[in-house]
């Protein structure tokens, strides 16, 4: 059966996946409903996506989200859900306000393919898996191969292609912010405080891959970005270059990653670029 409830009260069909999070509460694929089910520490069972009886792929909230055979489910620090949709050939994220969007494959689309999002491919995906630094891995199973990737990886880089600038010239700083995981970051948040050597800047943006949030201005860059994956947003920022000879000048970028996402690789949320004025 489906029935929500509190211990042998509750009813499930063929279930397959199971995972728990840090609070002791476990989720289930209730591969038999198309549904993914919480059972608190009290035994207190409720469906959190996905409609008894009603398969397809459709991205919503709750009830209103709909699967194909759910089968892996993982669940990481933040308690985000990782559903393997088998049937549909996609991988599912669900956030605890039961949020289904998906991550990664495209809906009745099977084959094998590497790639970002909908770029990718899989063939019946099964187990399901998160690790620590918040890489994903999927049984493709009958790709027979394990496919990983991660939900969010922002990188940033910042250079003006010199290590000596005359003072009194003008200097460019190229600064590049690109997404490289899984997931649409909304507030992946930007920042250049430039030197005190570099003076009347000036900057322009640009957006590639569906990017959004970006602009053009005057001084230092305070920007929050909606990136999707593989996406990317460059500025170009122009300043008077106005020290003492022998001064190096360091020039730090830097990106954040929205509030409840987990990048695995922080290393490269930050660069700097240094030149000594001649």
């Amino acid at each position: 059966g489906s029935l929500d409830g509190t211990g042998s009260g509750a009813r499930f069909s063929y279930l397959y996946g199971i995972a728990v999070d840090n609070a002791g509460n476990l989720y289930v694929t209730d591969t038999g409903n198309y549904t993914v089910r919480k059972i608190t520490a009290a035994g207190v069972v409720t469906t959190l996506a996905g409609t008894r009886g009603v398969a397809g792929s459709v991205d919503s909230t709750g009830l209103s989200a709909r699967f194909d055979g759910p089968f892996g489910i993982a669940v990481d620090s933040t308690s985000n859900l990782y559903v393997s949709d088998h049937n549909n050939q996609v991988i599912r994220k669900i956030t605890p306000a039961g949020v289904v969007t998906t991550l990664a494959g495209v809906a009745g689309s099977d084959g094998i393919a590497d790639g970002m999002g909908s770029a990718a491919r899989f063939l019946s995906p099964a187990g399901i898996a998160i690790a620590s630094s918040g890489t994903i891995y999927v049984a493709d199973t009958y790709n027979h191969e394990i496919r990983n990737g991660v939900p969010a990886d922002l990188k940033i880089t910042c250079t003006d292609g010199k290590t000596i600038v005359p003072n009194g010239t003008s200097d460019t700083y190229t600064i590049t912010v690109s997404n490289t995981g899984l997931l649409n970051l909304n507030g992946a948040v930007v920042t250049d405080t430039f030197p005190a050597q570099v003076q009347n800047i000036s900057y322009t943006a640009t957006g590639n891959g569906g990017a959004t949030g970006f602009s053009a201005g005057f001084g230092n860059i305070n920007q929050s970005l909606n990136l999707p994956p593989n996406s990317s947003v460059t500025y170009k920022a122009t300043g008077l270059i106005n020290g003492n000879p022998g001064t190096v000048i360091s020039n730090t970028a830097n990106v954040s990653v929205p509030a409840g996402v987990s990048d695995p690789n922080t290393a490269n949320n930050q660069a700097t670029d240094k030149d000594t004025i001649q």
